[in-house]
């Protein structure tokens, strides 16, 4: 019970999302829903951008939050979100082995992560996001300018986004 209140903010924020787009905790998300989905940017720790490049891969070094670095936040459950990019439309993998890369057709397993808000105000927004693939953090290796693996178990300052959201 002290868990689920100390992740109230998120837990709620979940059910709402997941109420308001009638997801099924199995179904993949329609067209509208993913229409209809937030869409946002993740700032690493050293100010860089999380972006998707041209062949997929997912780093932490772009100097602005553009169109390679949106994503439609996804609601699949209560517990878990899937990013979309608006690159190439296809869904975030979070890889058992570490990897993460934007290179899937639809949503299972390697897709979902649960996000826990670590900053949740008006004027600013953080986040930690963990894979259900394998148990461990998205993070901006060396804090941001390079890779974002998943490859994490306990979270610090660089498995810490913050969030900017476009609508």
């Amino acid at each position: 019970m002290k868990m689920l209140l100390k992740k109230a903010p998120l837990f709620l924020f979940a059910i709402v999302m997941a109420l308001s787009f009638s997801l099924a905790a199995s179904a993949a998300p329609s067209a509208d829903q993913a229409a209809a989905a937030p869409v946002v940017s993740f700032q690493s720790a050293n100010g860089s951008w999380i972006k998707v490049n041209g062949d997929g891969s997912v780093t932490a070094n772009a100097s602005s939050a553009d169109q390679a670095g949106k994503f439609d936040l996804i609601p699949v459950d209560a517990q878990y979100f899937a990013l979309k990019s608006r690159t190439n439309g296809k869904f975030v993998s979070f890889n058992a082995d570490g990897t993460v890369v934007a290179n899937a057709a639809s949503i299972g397993t390697a897709q979902k992560v649960a996000i826990t808000y670590v900053v949740n105000t008006p004027q600013e927004k953080a986040i930690q996001a963990k894979a259900l693939s394998n148990s461990k953090y998205v993070s901006a290796v060396n804090g941001g300018g390079g890779k974002v693996v998943v490859n994490v178990a306990v979270p610090s300052k660089f498995e810490t986004f913050k969030v900017k959201n476009w609508q």
